[in-house]
């Protein structure tokens, strides 16, 4: 499924109940490949702009992640929503279900999280302030500090390198 097609996935489904924990499995199992897909795409535009932070296409993919990023948190976040007054009883027959092996661990963190996190709509909304906030100025001091480069004798005369490379060597 396309990211931007979860959501009303979930908002469809409404609270984790009896008649809808295959519709949740089934969330959750999509969730998860999207998420290992966002993270594939992540290490390797990481890896893009660790070598020339000036590559103006990965800054521009680089935003576009931080778009995801968001995404991938309002889904958390419906998740968390949907699961947090689940009974024991009802928890157990949902994470116990076949398409959801090695997933618990990461439903107990959800389930966990449910119990300490904001309301559906606060959470939506530090999600999308992450994008502009605190993971904005971040984002400017890598691209600021991946810019730098420095001089290094390369058999032929001295050569301007990234200040990344040197990390590597």
């Amino acid at each position: 499924a396309r990211l931007s097609e979860l959501p009303a996935k979930a908002q469809g489904l409404g609270p984790l109940a009896e008649d809808n924990l295959q519709g949740w499995a089934a969330f959750v199992c999509e969730l998860e490949s999207v998420y290992s897909q966002a993270s594939h795409v992540s290490s390797y535009l990481n890896c893009l702009s660790a070598a020339d932070a000036r590559d103006e296409s990965v800054k521009g993919e680089i935003g576009e992640r931080r778009q995801w990023g968001a995404q991938l948190e309002i889904l958390s976040s419906l998740l968390i929503a949907a699961i947090k007054d689940v009974s024991d009883e009802l928890w157990d027959r949902f994470v116990a279900q076949p398409s959801l092996d090695g997933a618990g661990h990461y439903l107990s963190r959800h389930r966990h999280r449910s119990r300490q996190c904001l309301s559906l709509d606060q959470e939506k909304l530090l999600a999308e302030l992450k994008v502009t906030g605190f993971h904005a100025w971040w984002e400017v001091y890598s691209q600021l500090t991946g810019t730098l480069q420095f001089e290094m004798d390369s058999g032929d005369g001295p050569k301007a390198v990234p200040l990344a490379f040197k990390r590597s060597l």
